[in-house]
């Protein structure tokens, strides 16, 4: 409901418009990430879904924001190692 708000006011060029449009995709993206962690919860702990976001904002408090910057460094350490052996495979191949 915030987004069509938000949609109706982007006739007007404002600077109160552009810092909520701001606020409200970080806030998206916040929710977004908590929600895939609290999925992950419930598929590795079998927890409903209110227990597990309860969990990761515990773990989040506990360990701040290291294990989800760790989380995502590695997911992309993992896509330019696999992209740097398959060069590697294709050039041996050739």
């Amino acid at each position: 409901t915030l987004r069509a708000l938000l949609e109706r006011a982007r006739e007007e060029d404002s600077l109160l418009r552009c810092l909520a449009d701001c606020l409200l995709g970080c806030l998206e993206t916040i929710m977004e990430m908590f929600n895939e962690w609290a999925f992950v919860y419930v598929g590795l702990y079998g927890y409903t879904f209110v227990e597990a976001a309860q969990n990761v904002m515990t773990l989040i408090k506990m360990r701040g924001w290291t294990a989800i910057i760790t989380d995502y460094m590695v997911d992309r350490v993992i896509v330019l190692l696999s992209f740097g052996i398959g060069l590697l495979v294709g050039g041996l191949a050739a």
